[in-house]
């Protein structure tokens, strides 16, 4: 007989090699985080004084600000979650044993926030290190360190806030009209918009509005049913399963390939899902509340409606038509969103539906699924001949790109789409541009006619004057003739070569302090956000810009030019 104490021995010594090699694992991945997090000026572009500039909105002290510019600097060279995360965790460990005061913990790190903020919204935020934040209104995108410089007491202040809210809206839950909701529905996926077509999809199948525009596939199952793909869950990995759709499957996979078809849509291949969020999403949540507005009220402390709260009303529609009765609300929820956390599924409860009469209704499974039999206009197929001249265009990988004869022919009927839009647009730009003008010449004669009894109106202080000018009032007048020259320079030029209104951009061209800029830009912010969203402007549309391109009106305000050196 083998004696048990050498098998016990053995074990035991593999044991000791594994957590062994556990330790190696884990100590080669903290020096590759260090490694990774040294500070390389040489990589930033200059010195850490560069990074000064960011500090001034936040109170803190000198050496503070000192400490914090070298901290955007590190920031500045992470490219990976993992280092930012290693290098918040390692400056917060500093910043909780040098600082023991609430109130000064909670000031001090509020100026590290600002400072995150003001440096990134600057100089663009690095791919991969977005993460998106749904407020009660919009969506805020900003540098993935803001997740991890909190206080301890800031996160339990979240989650409070959170399950306050939460319970809030259990506790008064909005009702809606189902049958109007699906007519609503149906009459969007007949819309040539893409954005209504994206919003009666996100309708059908509850799915998120990016699985719709890039990362997601269906395919028709039965009459309706469909097999949905998401990629939008988790980065890197794919979710299948089977999920109801409020309309009939084929005319949902029709509306589905349209939109993909769709010039704006098409153009958004290849970027990071947090980017098409933030280019996409408060556009798609304007065409929400155009169609749905009217019948799905925003749930209880909400404003308006989101993509979010129009998928859980689609929730309660679906659970209607094809629950079960023993079968609870969540559970339904949580296979129809192919969610694994029935406490993720719970977030849709916001909702009830009623008749006609406005009586809620309680029955389920009002509709009977059955087998496929329409045949999808998408999936019919027709055999084109086109001659060998033709073909030799479609052909063309240099200007069409790789892939099959099909794929190139549909980026081609794309791109000629997409030049009718822009004709298009090209010719209201003209027509804004020509009101402004008119505007222009209007505003200048009436500044012509008050100047001699108005001399120190700083409104018709010459350009010249007013870059080096400290006069009251002259600082919102650099800020307010700023925003009408990158106007009139965006007017009828392509998205590629327009310049954002930002706060970077506004303190580059201005020269006005970073407090003042936000202040400033905070109280004109709706017009602002509206400006950028209507133009599609994404987070980091000025990247590698010459700001120097944008002039001050010198039909005006006289001919001017920037300094040598201004720009940096």
């Amino acid at each position: 007989m083998p004696d048990r104490n050498m098998f016990e021995r053995g074990i035991s010594r593999r044991r000791r090699r594994h957590v062994l090699r556990d330790d190696i694992s884990q100590g080669e991945r903290e020096h590759e985080l260090r490694t990774s997090a040294t500070l390389e000026p040489a990589k930033t572009g200059g010195n850490v004084a560069q990074f000064k500039q960011y500090t001034i909105r936040g109170k803190s002290t000198p050496a503070l600000k000192q400490r914090i510019a070298v901290f955007l600097a590190k920031l500045a060279q992470a490219t990976t979650p993992d280092t930012v995360r290693y290098l918040c965790q390692e400056e917060k460990s500093w910043f909780l044993d040098k600082y023991g005061a609430s109130a000064t913990r909670s000031t001090y790190m509020s100026a590290y926030r600002y400072a995150v903020q003001d440096c990134f919204s600057d100089i663009g935020i690095p791919a991969g290190l977005a993460s998106e934040r749904k407020p009660v209104k919009g969506l805020v995108v900003e540098h993935v360190a803001m997740e991890y410089m909190l206080l301890p007491e800031d996160y339990q202040a979240v989650r409070v806030q959170t399950a306050a809210k939460t319970a809030s809206q259990r506790d008064h839950l909005s009702a809606f009209n189902l049958e109007a909701a699906i007519a609503l529905t149906k009459t969007a996926l007949q819309s040539e918009d893409w954005r209504e077509l994206a919003a009666g999809l996100t309708m059908s199948v509850q799915a998120r509005p990016s699985d719709m525009l890039q990362s997601g596939d269906f395919k028709a199952v039965t009459k309706y049913q469909v097999e949905f793909t998401s990629r939008a869950k988790q980065r890197g990995t794919e979710v299948i399963g089977n999920v109801w759709t409020l309309v009939e499957s084929a005319t949902f996979i029709d509306a589905f390939h349209r939109l993909r078809c769709h010039p704006d849509v098409l153009a958004l291949k290849g970027k990071a899902l947090v980017a098409i969020d933030l280019q996409k999403n408060a556009t798609l949540n304007r065409a929400i509340n155009r169609i749905y507005g009217k019948v799905i009220p925003a749930p209880h402390g909400e404003k308006a409606l989101s993509a979010k709260n129009l998928r859980a009303a689609g929730i309660n529609v679906a659970y209607h038509l094809y629950g079960r009765d023993d079968q609870t609300i969540g559970r339904f929820a949580e296979l129809q969103l192919l969610y694994d956390s029935s406490g993720t599924a719970a977030n849709y409860e916001d909702y009830y539906c009623v008749d006609t009469e406005g009586k809620r209704i309680s029955a389920v499974g009002l509709r009977k699924d059955e087998a496929l039999e329409q045949k999808l206009q998408s999936e019919t197929k027709s055999n084109l001949v086109v001659d060998k001249q033709l073909l030799d265009v479609i052909r063309d990988a240099l200007e069409w790109g790789e892939g099959t004869n099909p794929e190139r022919l549909e980026r081609i009927i794309a791109a000629a789409r997409r030049t009718q839009q822009l004709e298009r647009d090209l010719a209201a730009a003209r027509a804004r541009l020509e009101k402004l003008h008119a505007a222009q010449a209007i505003a200048r004669s009436d500044i012509a006619s008050v100047e001699a009894a108005k001399p120190d109106d700083i409104r018709s202080t010459p350009n010249a004057e007013l870059m080096g000018s400290r006069k009251r009032g002259g600082a919102e007048e650099k800020l307010r003739r700023t925003i009408e020259a990158i106007q009139e320079y965006n007017a009828g030029r392509q998205l590629e070569e327009q310049i954002a209104i930002n706060k970077g951009s506004l303190r580059k061209i201005t020269k006005v302090k970073a407090q003042s800029v936000n202040e400033w830009v905070d109280e004109h912010a709706e017009a602002i956000v509206a400006y950028s969203h209507t133009q599609g402007h994404g987070y980091r549309q000025n990247v590698g810009k010459d700001l120097s391109v944008i002039k001050w009106n010198e039909d005006a305000y006289g001919v001017y030019e920037w300094p040598e050196g201004y720009f940096g």
